[in-house]
């Protein structure tokens, strides 16, 4: 998967994650597909993508080693609305994710 193609998608997973916390609202979610879509980024993950492939691709993620490392969780960037992310630390705008937010969000994206 080429990079930014992973980041675009990346976004949409991180976006519904957010909503999911109840922090993004609909609408939120929405402008990250409107913008991507605009930009001509696929915004679906196909059904014969291996998924536990994908997730061990984000366990190795760069962002790992800015957070310590917490079993069952990936580490990646949340909004708690458009442009303002989620602070685990201050001034660090990463957040802890469970696995099975992570699965959830990547089940909605698939085609």
């Amino acid at each position: 998967m080429k990079h930014g193609l992973a980041v675009a998608l990346g976004l949409l997973v991180e976006a519904h994650i957010s909503h999911a916390r109840g922090w993004l609202s609909d609408t939120e979610v929405q402008q990250h597909y409107s913008l991507l879509g605009r930009n001509g980024m696929p915004t679906v993950l196909p059904r014969t993508l291996d998924i536990d492939a994908l997730i061990k691709l984000i366990r190795d993620d760069n962002k790992i080693g800015y957070l310590p490392r917490r079993e069952g969780h990936h580490v990646m960037v949340l909004l708690r609305h458009l442009g303002q992310p989620v602070e685990e630390r201050p001034g660090l705008p990463l957040a802890y994710v469970s696995e099975r937010e992570l699965r959830t969000a990547l089940a909605t994206l698939q085609a």
